[in-house]
């Protein structure tokens, strides 16, 4: 056991050493202009490394507040982990709702209203604002928008921006490329209506029942189902994890959930991005 902690330790001092040096000779050959032998045409300029920590910026832009993580429970690249209930609104169950969606999304969001404040915890308010694909996040609110996003992989998606556990924005995302009317498929409806009211319910803070597409259904948007008419609203259980998370914290369970977490930087601070998705899936 001592020799394989040793081994362990080494590994590690290895792993910094290796890092550092990759990071001096990336530094060097910016200063410098000169190309180190072997390695130099393999290492990124400083350009490509400051591009790829400013994705969320060129993406968001700007924005007026500050976060420490953006959190997303589904993803093509995620991986299924256990985790608890832990990202919450401070707003004592008040959450705003920002409708940025085109016209033809309107009824799945007025429904998806409907259903989640059957909860006895959640008080929800909403506002409608022009269409905005890009979907930028405003602080204090969650927006929910549409739009084409292509072949991603999920036909939703909902990034949430905490700060110390807490969340202080969120966008939810229906991605037309397989939610789009232009496919006329027949359970078009259902699909939309199921995505609406899964990617709310992790802008609430809440993860998913089951990622089992080909078990039983257990008739919550927050399961992964090939039926999405058998799971249109949240479940009772959904209900219970709510109560967790802005009621009495008397209830607390512990779920499976998919979540990617990444570090990147944005605005010149490093934060935590977690994503939640809901994978494309058809029979």
């Amino acid at each position: 056991m001592p020799e394989f902690g040793c081994n362990c330790c080494t590994f590690c001092s290895l792993l910094l050493v290796f890092a550092a040096a990759t990071a001096g000779a990336i530094i060097y050959q910016d200063k410098t202009g000169n190309k180190i032998p072997f390695v130099g045409d393999n290492l990124p300029n400083i350009t490509e490394v400051q591009d790829t920590f400013s994705d969320y910026r060129d993406r968001w832009g700007e924005l007026d507040f500050g976060f420490d993580d953006v959190i997303t429970n589904d993803g093509p690249n995620a991986t299924g982990t256990g985790g608890v209930l832990e990202h919450a609104w401070d707003t004592n169950g008040k959450v705003a709702l920002v409708n940025a969606l085109t016209n033809d999304w309107n009824s799945y969001f007025t429904q998806a209203m409907v259903d989640w404040e059957e909860s006895n915890v959640l008080t929800l308010s909403t506002t409608s604002v022009d269409p905005d694909e890009d979907c930028i996040p405003i602080k204090g609110k969650m927006k929910v928008c549409n739009g084409n996003y292509g072949n991603t992989g999920w036909e939703g998606i909902n990034e949430i921006l905490t700060s110390n556990s807490k969340i202080v924005s969120s966008v939810a995302k229906m991605n037309e490329y397989y939610l789009g009317l232009h496919l006329n498929l027949r359970d078009i409806a259902y699909k939309r209506q199921y995505t609406m009211c899964h990617e709310i319910g992790h802008g609430f803070g809440l993860p998913h029942l089951d990622e089992n597409f080909n078990n039983e259904d257990l008739n919550s948007c927050m399961d992964y189902s090939q039926n999405p008419d058998a799971n249109l609203k949240p479940n009772a259980q959904d209900y219970k994890n709510l109560n967790t998370l802005y009621g009495d914290g008397t209830s607390r369970h512990r779920h499976r959930f998919l979540r990617n977490t990444e570090k990147y930087n944005l605005n010149g601070e490093m934060v935590d991005k977690h994503t939640y998705i809901l994978p494309a899936h058809r029979k």
